[in-house]
């Protein structure tokens, strides 16, 4: 358990609100806006002292509210520390009293200052609130401690009542705190909800439902139990909003150890510093848990980290739910032992990613970045400074990204998909199932590094042989566009792999305007049982295999068991070779053993890549390749190459041998161009 006092540490000073504030009554106006500091004297006709011996106007808080509610106004109501107070407490509003000020840590009730010690209240009721706030009434609860072993620490109702907690604590309870039917709560990042353990089954911490119900958490919320929604529940149309708090170490036995919406509720968050969700669990989403179609996860500025769960050990979207994560938003080091250990989506929940995203670290099953299924969806293009990114995740079978299921796809503008592992198959991504699986660059979206906007780099196998960078099976489709698929690899040398491999009838892959460099594997690209790939405007060049003691050439393409590939308008050097009837067109190669060639192919000439050694295989001016085919067996479906040059420009001063295309994934804007490779290298070999 982490203290109260380390927890709030981690809030820089300058961030943390004032002691003590006042909202105008029936105005939600947000956390840190349009705040007006209190007087500080109050009169002596609108302060009451709760405590015992002289200076008391009360020996319970019950009696010091009744003595307020008759007051307009501000009314303060100042409780002495000495003693625990076991009742049962009511605030309600109908009275001409603006706001109650409760607030503890009086060492005497002549004191005229608080001290750090909160005072305790204590229900006396079994399964009853211990401090009840209701029927419009504005109240403060300041250096309080509220307990109710058998109910509800804090509860909040009706619309136009509006609560805030400031530094005090609500532990040790059924419930930590509830507000519904339409009431304000908010929780200040000094006050702290922890130790409540729910044996009903919502919301251990805190439960906010009801449309119109708004609950804003800025504290730490720790150390609590239920069933549903450990650390926070909301539903039923309550609008939850974190800033920069702490949900931590809470424990679900369903579903929801950190925060669980659903049936309509929203969860947003805003300001910064970030705020954390990590080290909760639960059976399915151990940090957030979103179900239904019109609830809505929409944050900005939160770490979700080393949370635990069964399925989607960072965050699980069921039923049409919606999640839409930005820049600052981190999803690492959760676990999942089954599915999706950074997310696991079903039901047609949609996952929208945004500038700056990281899923990172995460563990699992399958889907070690991501799990996908029963027609979810998840999307989002980066299109500013700062990249998307799928990486360093783990699994069995999918290590950044596991899709299941017709209708499932994912729609991916400006991602990396980068050093992810998995065991069995499908290092960057697995797709089974007729779900769709799409990666290019967003031919209208500036990236963060033109021209690598698009990568699927650096994946890896661990055990076993089917797709360091991708796999595809079952009737899954799959396009990849303008993509750059370096470095993926087997870790095991001498193992038969394939880089992209696809299996079974009715799985197609498309490849346009793809870059193979550096890859480790036996085989580029594979197609079993029955199923296709259509391939062109590839470019490959220094790939190898990895065998004991040595290294030498992979296949370019392999097909095996009624497989199908064509190859088209593309150059495929370094390699050994194909296996199987294989039909191509337009190639320059080093190989063409396994080739149906139906068209003109050009075997052992240079291509005149730039720097080849170096991963910058861009066109010189007087590449062969240039003006090459006329597009006749494989016309481009996108009509930009990998830097968004047109495709299909004529070079007057090139003789061509077919057309207009140049082959691979690099069309040049022109042989007498001074800079071939579209300005983007910054390698001066380009310049003519």
């Amino acid at each position: 358990m982490i203290s109260r006092q380390s927890a709030q540490s981690q809030i820089p000073e300058e961030t943390r609100w004032p002691r003590l504030v006042v909202r105008p009554v029936g105005r939600r106006l947000g956390l840190v806006a349009a705040l007006l500091c209190l007087p500080t004297v109050a009169s002596a006709g609108n302060i009451f002292r709760v405590g015992s011996g002289a200076g008391c106007d009360a020996s319970t808080i019950q009696q010091g509210v009744i003595l307020a509610l008759n007051e307009p106004g501000t009314v303060f109501v100042q409780v002495s520390h000495q003693a625990t107070y076991t009742e049962n407490v009511t605030i309600s509003g109908g009275s001409s009293t603006d706001l109650v000020i409760l607030e503890g840590g009086y060492d005497s009730c002549t004191s005229d200052t608080p001290s750090p010690v909160h005072s305790v209240l204590e229900a006396s009721s079994f399964g009853t609130a211990a401090l009840t706030i209701t029927q419009g009434v504005e109240v403060r609860v300041i250096n309080m401690a509220v307990h109710s072993s058998e109910g509800t620490a804090l509860a909040v109702s009706t619309a136009g009542t509006e609560v805030v907690l400031w530094n005090s604590i609500l532990s040790d309870s059924q419930r930590g705190g509830s507000v519904q039917s339409g009431a304000y709560l908010e929780i200040d990042p000094d006050s702290v909800v922890t130790n409540n353990n729910n044996d009903s089954p919502f919301g251990g911490g805190l439960y906010c439902t009801g449309a119109g119900t708004q609950l804003d958490v800025a504290g730490v919320v720790e150390n609590n139990s239920a069933s549903w929604g450990a650390g926070i529940h909301a539903s039923d149309g309550c609008n939850l909003n974190l800033f920069s708090a702490t949900i931590q170490f809470n424990v679900a036995s369903a579903n929801g150890g950190g925060v669980y919406v659903d049936d309509g509720a929203h969860l947003s968050d805003s300001s910064q510093p970030v705020g954390n969700i990590r080290d909760n669990s639960a059976t399915r989403g151990g940090g957030i848990y979103a179900s239904g179609a019109d609830t809505t996860v929409d944050v900005d500025f939160i770490n979700i980290d080393d949370n635990q769960a069964d399925f989607g050990g960072g965050i699980y979207a069921s039923t049409a739910a919606q999640v839409t994560l930005r820049g600052a938003v981190n999803v690492r080091e959760n676990t999942a032992t089954n599915e999706g250990g950074g997310v696991a989506a079903y039901g047609s929940s949609v996952i929208l990613l945004r500038d700056g995203f990281y899923a990172q670290f995460n563990n699992a099953t399958n889907g070690g970045g991501f799990y996908l299924a029963s027609g979810s969806h998840l999307s989002g293009a980066a299109d500013g400074n700062v990249g998307i990114a799928i990486a360093d995740n783990q699994a069995t079978r999918g290590g950044g990204l596991y899709l299941t299921g017709a209708s499932t796809e994912a729609v991916l503008y400006n991602y990396t998909v980068l050093a992810n592992e998995a065991q069995t198959a499908g290092g960057g991504a697995f797709v089974t199932s007729g779900a769709y699986f799409e990666m290019n660059r967003g031919n209208s979206i500036p990236c963060a590094d033109p021209p690598r906007c698009s990568q699927l780099l650096g994946n890896t196998l661990s055990q076993g042989t089917d797709g360091s960078a991708l796999l595809l099976e079952a009737g899954a489709t799959a396009k990849l566009y303008q993509t750059y698929v370096d470095f993926n690899r087997h870790l095991m040398p001498g193992a038969m792999s394939q880089v992209i491999q696809t299996r079974g009838t009715d799985t197609t892959l498309r490849l346009e305007g793809i870059q193979f460099w550096g890859n480790d594997a036996s085989t580029l690209i594979s197609a079993d049982d029955s199923s296709a790939i259509t391939a062109g405007f590839v470019t490959a060049a220094e790939n190898r295999w990895s065998l004991e003691g040595s290294t030498v050439l992979p296949k370019a393409a392999t097909t095996a068991n009624g497989g199908d590939i064509f190859l088209g308008s593309s150059i495929l050097v370094d390699t050994d070779g194909y296996d199987g009837a294989i039909a191509s067109d337009c190639l320059i190669i080093d190989n063409a053993t396994g080739l149906v060639p139906t068209g003109t192919t050009s075997i052992g000439i240079d291509p005149q890549f730039v720097d080849p050694y170096n991963g910058d295989l861009h066109l010189q001016g007087s590449s062969p390749a240039i003006d090459y085919c006329d597009g006749a067996f494989f016309f481009p479906e996108d009509p930009l190459d990998l830097d968004l040059d047109l495709r299909g420009v004529d070079h007057p001063e090139v003789t061509g041998i077919l057309g207009w295309f140049d082959l691979g994934m690099d069309e040049t804007l022109s042989s007498s161009a001074l800079f071939t490779d579209g300005f983007e290298s910054g390698d001066t070999a380009a310049w003519q």
